[in-house]
């Protein structure tokens, strides 16, 4: 071959490889094109709010982005990313931002941004690194997580309202599992018991209860409310120093997931109404005393016509003992005197306007009623004539 046929395939072959090679960046160029433009589709139909920023400041946002924050995308070019986010926070969104472009492993950061009209929004946000223009740029995705975050402190400020009225309540308040252990239990339970918090949860229900309360707590209260019984006990409680201090207690099942877990109750310290009880029980067997051995037939009623005394004297007069009439209503009191259930005086002391053709004539004393009349039924049926005088509060003989 000679020399310019040599020349001639040299050449030949170079524009092939030319050829080639225009080929392949065309190719690459047609691939580049395509990338861009999907990437510029994605860029703006986005449902999250993304932005490029070179040299800390916006060159570029997508329409979901301008939606969040309120700013148009022409107000937004030359704007540092930063003045977007609340003073407080950007010292935090700085860090974390720094800590991503170096490919650290870090989770998206969250923040408060600040919107056109002033509010606040919270802002969810992962930044990384990308070449734009042949420059280097910082890529963004910026999620709205507004609602969420407004939700969470919502249940956190209930859960601290939950908790300021759990710890700060008057009454014992305290959370067991279903074996009695404690869980929780609320200041005034650790002042009451003088148990430590810790000391608390290292005990049993039963073990703070008098030993004669013990079936009460571990079994009836217990078969109780898992019937579904929403009741109130008394009870005997021992604190750690060994002092006896009565309660009243309203527990109720816990549940989740619609299974039990754990027991809840609240006990309130009953000394002073256990004290004003045996005061009044005292007072009314001091009563109960004096009614008994009244010279003059006597017998008390209560608000609702049921009779609560009935003194010897009375006894004898009528011939009932009082073991048959205490308890009894509905007139059960005239019919040892008149032989049938009917009105008697003491019913017309609040209501004196009622019928009361039975008495001839009624006089009133300052409280109490006086009248005298004939009671066919007394001693054995022979019958008496006698005098009534009830009183609001203690009736003598209140026929």
């Amino acid at each position: 071959m000679d020399k310019d046929e040599k020349l001639h395939t040299q050449i030949k072959n170079n524009l092939h490889s030319i050829r080639r090679q225009i080929a392949e960046l065309e190719s690459l160029d047609l691939r580049n094109q395509r990338s861009q433009e999907l990437f510029l589709a994605l860029f703006i139909s986005s449902p999250i709010g993304i932005f490029i920023v070179q040299n800390g400041k916006f060159i570029d946002v997508n329409p979901q982005f301008e939606n969040l924050i309120g700013y148009s995308k022409a107000e937004l070019m030359g704007i540092k990313s930063l003045d977007l986010v609340l003073p407080e926070d950007r010292e935090n969104v700085k860090n974390n931002a720094i800590k991503m472009l170096k490919g650290k492993r870090t989770q998206p950061y969250e923040y408060r941004a600040m919107q056109k009209d002033g509010s606040l929004r919270w802002i969810m946000e992962t930044v990384t690194s990308i070449q734009y223009l042949g420059k280097s740029a910082t890529l963004g995705n910026f999620m709205d997580i507004n609602e969420r975050k407004l939700t969470e402190e919502a249940l956190l400020e209930s859960q601290q309202h939950f908790w300021d009225l759990f710890e700060n309540a008057n009454d014992l308040i305290y959370i067991h599992d279903l074996k009695g252990d404690f869980v929780s239990v609320n200041k005034r339970a650790i002042e009451l018991t003088g148990y430590s918090r810790e000391e608390a949860h290292h005990l049993n229900f039963t073990q703070l209860v008098a030993e004669e309360y013990i079936d009460l707590a571990s079994k009836t209260i217990v078969r109780d409310i898992f019937k579904g019984h929403s009741l109130s006990y008394e009870l005997d409680l021992i604190t750690k120093n060994g002092q006896r201090v009565p309660m009243e207690l309203r527990p109720r099942l816990l549940y989740k997931n619609g299974k039990p877990y754990g027991v809840q109750g609240i006990a309130r310290d009953i000394t002073e109404r256990r004290q004003m009880e045996n005061q009044l029980r005292a007072t009314n067997q001091r009563l109960q005393d004096i009614i008994e051995f009244l010279p003059d037939a006597t017998f008390v009623i209560d608000q609702d016509r049921k009779v609560i005394a009935w003194n010897r004297a009375i006894e004898e007069m009528t011939g009932v003992h009082k073991q048959d009439i205490i308890g009894q209503g509905d007139y059960a009191y005239s019919v040892p005197f008149y032989g049938i259930r009917r009105p008697m005086l003491i019913d017309l002391i609040n209501n004196l306007e009622a019928e009361h053709e039975h008495y001839k004539e009624i006089r009133r004393e300052g409280a109490s009623l006086y009248a005298e009349m004939f009671t066919p039924a007394v001693y054995g049926g022979r019958g008496a004539y006698i005098w009534s005088k009830p009183h609001p509060f203690l009736t003598l003989m209140g026929t």
